[in-house]
């Protein structure tokens, strides 16, 4: 079942980052590569609203910052702004900073792309947390289902479990290999239960001296993960080095991060099974730890791998951490995670078939996957804020991006919406208000 999950949690994912690939290029790449570049010189007709010295202040910074990037690097200065996304590669559509700052006009239609932009990020964002609240609703009413059935858990394994559909002898034989195994996990759990009714004051005291020792020394561990990182980035010195030294050094901190990531987790795993957990709690508190460190360690090398729950889902939660955080930036994140996830989800179906045993700790998947959608939940508050606070507090860069010539990157809705009649710019202030948004979103999800 785990294992079920984890492929429909991926192509969940793959369909989620499909409409975010929509949006985005349809939206705002075509148009970008559609229309061509403007040579004349900019006026106020190409804006909304905008004052003219902010469009004279874009006008010459712009031209500053084309001057200081050369447009043929020589050596091997352009691999490394391959690697880097710099030089040359600040230019192409797979950056934010080579998106026109103007609306195109025509005699038959104009289209604003600063407007587009910001609209397609606010519109991936809504829609992905629609995506992730109905998904974690359903998560609730199946865990709701399952604590009510709690009174008559193998009754129900024995009367409902079974497909009668199934005609071939291989998939009856997987599907009563899940009864056996689901059943094994309620006798376990139903156990855990009775020990732990069982266990006396002063074995109470001593399992949560253990946790809180543990979850002391997780900390710590944490902490001192962090201080390493922030002393490798705070000691890189780029003066006097050649163009493949600097290469080297921009990695270092990847590097010691995929080092701690494959050190620090392995060790929070040893931890667990001290604490005495419930085998989905177990899954819950391993999650956790490893949010902070992403887990990349191979348990074996040799013979069969153990499919590793937390391991596999905070893979596919990292990835989806890339890509709401990264598309306002990479406009091309979604179509390269799109692609991404179609060869995992593939290779990791053969994987699954092939190369791996179920894992050897049993557990009740739905209690599991509850604290996913939380984590996913979280995943996606951490970065919609710093993607708005940049939106309403920071001012863009004035020499490249679609908002250079605002003080503000939310100022091309407010120019647009100013520019509408009084009873649209109504209706506009009504539908951004708690008053509908609210009810909206409560209907929608």
């Amino acid at each position: 079942m785990g294992k079920k999950r984890d492929l429909s949690f991926l192509r969940w994912l793959f369909l989620v980052n499909v409409v975010i690939f929509v949006l985005m290029f349809f939206f705002a790449t075509i148009p970008q590569l559609a229309f061509p570049d403007d040579t004349a010189t900019p006026n106020e007709t190409m804006y909304y609203n905008t004052p003219n010295k902010n469009i004279k202040r874009a006008y010459n910074c712009s031209a500053l910052y084309v001057v200081d990037e050369p447009d043929n690097p020589s050596g091997v200065q352009p691999l490394i702004d391959f690697l880097l996304g710099t030089g040359w590669m600040e230019k192409k559509i797979a950056f934010y900073g080579a998106y026109k700052d103007n609306r195109v006009l025509s005699t038959s239609y104009s289209y604003n792309l600063p407007l587009a932009y910001i609209l397609v990020v606010l519109s991936y964002f809504f829609l992905s947390l629609v995506f992730v609240v109905r998904k974690t609703a359903n998560t609730v009413r199946d865990r709701l289902m399952d604590t009510q059935c709690n009174l008559a858990q193998y009754s129900r394994l024995a009367f409902t479990f079974w497909d009668y559909t199934i005609s071939d002898e291989a998939n009856s034989t997987i599907l009563h290999k899940n009864i056996v195994r689901e059943n094994k996990d309620l006798l376990e759990e139903n156990q855990r239960a009775k020990d732990k009714e069982n266990m006396s004051t002063k074995m109470k005291v001593q399992l949560w001296a253990i946790r809180i020792g543990i979850n002391i020394l997780v900390i710590g561990i944490l902490a001192l993960a962090c201080y390493i990182v922030f002393l490798v980035k705070s000691e890189t010195n780029y003066k006097n080095k050649t163009p493949l030294e600097q290469l080297a050094l921009s990695f270092m901190v990847s590097l010691t991060i995929t080092a701690l990531n494959s050190i620090v987790p392995f060790g929070f795993k040893k931890m667990v099974p001290y604490e005495k957990y419930s085998f989905a709690d177990e899954v819950n508190v391993t999650l956790a730890r490893l949010i902070e460190n992403k887990d990349w360690s191979i348990s074996k090398i040799i013979g069969l791998q153990e499919f590793d729950i937390p391991k596999n889902i905070l893979d596919l939660i990292y990835t989806e951490v890339l890509v709401w955080f990264g598309t306002f930036f990479a406009p091309m994140i979604p179509l390269m995670t799109v692609l991404k996830l179609v060869l995992v989800f593939y290779f990791k179906k053969l994987s699954l078939m092939y190369n791996f045993t179920p894992s050897s700790k049993t557990y009740r998947v739905g209690d599991a996957y509850f604290f996913v959608q939380i984590v996913l939940l979280g995943a996606y508050v951490v970065c919609i804020t710093p993607i708005m606070y940049v939106v309403w507090s920071m001012s863009p860069s004035k020499g490249c991006g679609p908002f250079r010539s605002y003080d503000f990157m939310y100022e091309t809705l407010s120019a647009t919406i100013h520019s509408w009649p009084p009873w649209m710019e109504g209706i506009a202030d009504f539908l951004a208000s708690t008053a509908f948004s609210i009810p909206a979103f409560t209907t929608l999800a």
